[in-house]
């Protein structure tokens, strides 16, 4: 048997448990809201939100987990001895949380799934589900030695391939914050509306959250959007232009083209100009 078909038999019989993986199940919820999104189901929509902010918000054990998770995943092109370093420490920290705690708190999170979402919701395509589960295996102890330094060559060598796209968390520190902030406040405290202040305090603060609370604010804020748009397309002056009606079609696809995008601040003005649209298609 070659060394290589080895490690393949060797990879297939490490255990992964979804309902025990906190990044998987975050994926797979995130995922649901996105299919609830677009096919206008506003109470599951809104339950899916309430299990994230329960369970995900800042200072939870799972949001300390899930963080520690990102932290390996999300790294890309680094060098070899950065790469170890980030992973070594990664589960020094994790070793660190109380194992009872996450534990209690998956178990949680799992039994709000099944009763406010659906079990439809572990089947969902979660992308780099393979790192996921390696991960799981990894900050877990149910491997042996052996098996475990195979799960952390393969670790390591996805931190270092520079060449995949990754959607990487940014970070900032306070000086940064401060300084988006005041930027913020200067050039647009005194034009924008409610909604569009709303959607900037999400956006700004995004950079020190992990993005938790702008995800869910803008599931919703879109579909409100384009709830809006295709309302428009019944009144009278807009059903008797043509254009006006091929406009609005291309604003409700802009709309949906987002769910698919890394948030940047290019789709943050997109979004403000369709709020100022439909603000004034409306008044």
């Amino acid at each position: 048997m070659s060394n290589q078909t080895k490690k393949k038999k060797s990879r297939s019989n490490f255990k992964h448990n979804k309902k025990r993986n906190t990044a998987f199940l975050f994926e797979a919820l995130v995922k649901e809201l996105t299919k609830a999104s677009i096919s206008k189901d506003v109470e599951k929509r809104k339950a899916i939100s309430s299990v994230l902010k329960k369970h995900f918000k800042k200072g939870t054990t799972l949001n300390k987990e899930l963080d520690l998770y990102r932290s390996v995943n999300e790294a890309k092109g680094l060098d070899r001895i950065t790469a170890e370093r980030l992973l070594s420490e990664a589960k020094s920290s994790y070793n660190m949380l109380p194992q009872e705690d996450i534990f209690s708190a998956q178990t949680k999170l799992v039994d709000d799934i099944n009763k406010e979402v659906g079990d439809s919701t572990y089947t969902n395509f979660v992308p780099n589900y393979k790192n996921l589960a390696t991960l799981f295996q990894v900050f877990g102890d149910n491997v042996s030695l052996r098996d475990r330094v195979l799960l952390e060559n393969h670790i390591i060598r996805s931190m270092l391939n520079s060449s995949e796209q990754v959607l990487q968390m940014q970070h900032i520190n306070n000086l940064t914050y401060k300084s988006f902030t005041k930027r913020f406040n200067e050039s647009y405290s005194e034009e924008l509306h409610e909604e569009q202040k709303d959607l900037l305090s999400k956006y700004i603060l995004s950079f020190v959250d992990n993005g938790l609370e702008l995800k869910m604010f803008l599931n919703e804020e879109i579909n409100r959007l384009k709830g809006r748009v295709e309302e428009s397309k019944l009144s009278e002056d807009i059903k008797a232009d043509d254009d006006m009606i091929c406009a609005a079609d291309k604003v409700v696809a802009m709309l949906n083209s987002f769910s698919g995008e890394r948030v940047n601040e290019s789709q943050i003005r997109k979004i403000l100009k369709i709020q100022e649209l439909v603000r004034e298609v409306n008044s």
